[in-house]
């Protein structure tokens, strides 16, 4: 038995530049959660090791 295997490159962007308001918010939310969490299990200190530098 032989299995077909596909090759190839493709570009599937997100978005192009914008997120669509309905998941910029859905996202805001789940950040606030997330840091609720590593605040209340780790400390402020440890959320801002994580808090990537710009």
């Amino acid at each position: 038995m032989t299995v077909a295997t596909r090759t190839g490159i493709t570009h599937l962007p997100l978005h192009y530049g914008k997120a669509p308001p309905w998941l910029f918010n859905r996202m805001v939310k789940l950040a606030r959660q997330i840091t609720i969490a590593i605040i209340s299990d780790f400390g402020p200190e440890e959320t801002l090791k994580r808090l990537p530098k710009l």
